[in-house]
């Protein structure tokens, strides 16, 4: 049995800064951006650069459990199966996508009525 790798430290590192990100999303498409980045974030910083993620290489779906996908690309990269196996970095993407998801649901429900003008002070 081989240890298993905690990233959960960088977590902790990008999770205030990704939720103030998420919560002022205006649209899905904006959450998903969030999403992405915070996403790719976390797989360089846990790769020390060594794996290429692109936004487009992580997609949120709301639907669908785990509520996330990853391009073949990124997935096949040798330094992404690294960080991937035996490590809790899926536990984390989990968790990272369950602001975003609730927030397309809040988004979906309230289409028209979303405001985050809110967060701006005139």
């Amino acid at each position: 049995m081989s240890d298993q790798r905690s990233y959960a430290a960088l977590e902790r590192e990008i999770l205030p800064a990704y939720r103030k990100e998420v919560a002022a999303a205006a649209s899905a498409h904006e959450v998903q951006q969030q999403f992405a980045r915070a996403v790719c974030a976390l797989v360089e910083k846990a790769s020390a650069g060594a794996v290429r993620c692109r936004h487009a290489d992580v997609t949120l779906l709301p639907s669908q459990a785990p509520h996330y996908t990853l391009s073949e690309d990124m997935t096949a990269q040798a330094a992404f199966q690294a960080v991937w196996n035996d490590s809790d970095i899926a536990v984390i993407f989990a968790r990272l996508a369950e602001p975003a998801v609730h927030r397309c649901v809040h988004i979906g429900k309230h289409a028209g009525k979303t405001n985050t003008n809110h967060y701006i002070k005139h």
